[in-house]
């Protein structure tokens, strides 16, 4: 195939997300980042990605191109896990492994990976919330009386963490402070949802990456779905049986009462965590997260695949 035009949008540079997918597809395309007000490109040889998060008028910019010739793709990576889907001549861009591919990626780049916990523990346990949720609010509820016996934030309630980084530095979205996870036992993860489809985000890669077990308030499926990915879970320590709940109510309930558990469980044994396979367990899913020769296939085999299929069929 000879190399074609992506042109995607941007606000002012282009985000490391953009610019990471760029030695997977240099052999196929040429990259040209367009400002708001670029519009002079042939269509006959170029592809429009149209990144939903950042565009004002998306479902407009999408009409447009396409009454213009363009071959379009609507970038939906952050939103649903499930298949990409072709209607009316547009691709909707989707992939259930996207979260692993760019958060293992991003990481990496930032050196994440070279972070070794410490068996120094003063807290139990670390909840990282930020956006308001439903869940969260019920958890913040909850979890009041033992909050004080874990590392948390809940931005959204004004609770910040302890050397974070501020939102207006532009780096704070996957900033990561090695204390938070050196001096706590476990992570609650508090994921977007808690019902619908599997939906698994960065929130759940955290503790698979830094060396955390982990419960997981988010929805069913959840565990079986990182299993599927090569990672290891803690059904040894931890009831997981929650995983298969449907209903949400049950499975939050659940969940908060393990959570109460492991912490009485620690104030009685610190070492609760420190048996070898558990300990193997950590290992394996850090050493399975930052494969980024994995990462790297399976961007090529879920992403620039579908887009190079796509634009084979038109």
């Amino acid at each position: 195939m000879s190399r074609l035009k992506i042109l995607s949008w941007k606000d002012a540079q282009p985000t490391f997300y953009q610019l990471w997918w760029q030695p997977f597809v240099e052999p196929y395309f040429e990259l040209i980042w367009l400002d708001n007000n670029t519009n002079n490109y042939n269509p006959k040889n170029s592809v429009v990605i149209i990144r939903r998060p950042y565009i004002n008028n998306w479902q407009q910019k999408i009409t447009d191109y396409r009454n213009q010739g363009y071959k379009v793709i609507f970038d939906d990576l952050w939103e649903l896990p499930v298949d990409s889907t072709i209607t009316d001549g547009v691709m909707t861009l989707r992939s259930k492994n996207f979260f692993r591919i760019n958060e293992c990626l991003w990481w990496q780049y930032l050196n994440f990976d070279q972070y070794c916990p410490s068996l120094q523990k003063s807290k139990k346990f670390l909840l990282l919330m930020r956006l308001e949720r439903s869940h969260r609010n019920l958890i913040y509820q909850r979890f009041a009386p033992i909050l004080n016996q874990s590392v948390y934030s809940y931005v959204a309630r004004g609770k910040l963490l302890e050397n974070d980084m501020p939102e207006s530095d532009e780096n704070w979205q996957r900033y990561f402070n090695p204390t938070w996870y050196n001096s706590t036992h476990f992570s609650v993860v508090a994921e977007s949802l808690m019902q619908s489809m599997t939906l698994v985000t960065e929130k759940t890669y955290k503790p698979l990456a830094y060396y955390h077990p982990f419960v997981v308030f988010g929805t069913p499926g959840t565990l079986a779905h990182v299993r599927g990915q090569g990672f290891e879970t803690f059904g040894h320590v931890i009831d997981e049986s929650y995983d298969s709940e449907l209903i949400v109510n049950q499975r939050f309930n659940q969940v908060c009462n393990i959570v109460f558990d492991l912490v009485k469980q620690l104030e009685n044994d610190a070492n609760l965590f420190q048996d070898p396979i558990t300990q193997q367990k950590l290992q394996h899913n850090h050493a399975t997260f930052f494969n980024t020769t994995l990462a790297k296939q399976m961007f090529c085999d879920d992403i620039l695949t579908q887009i190079l299929n796509f634009i084979e069929t038109l």
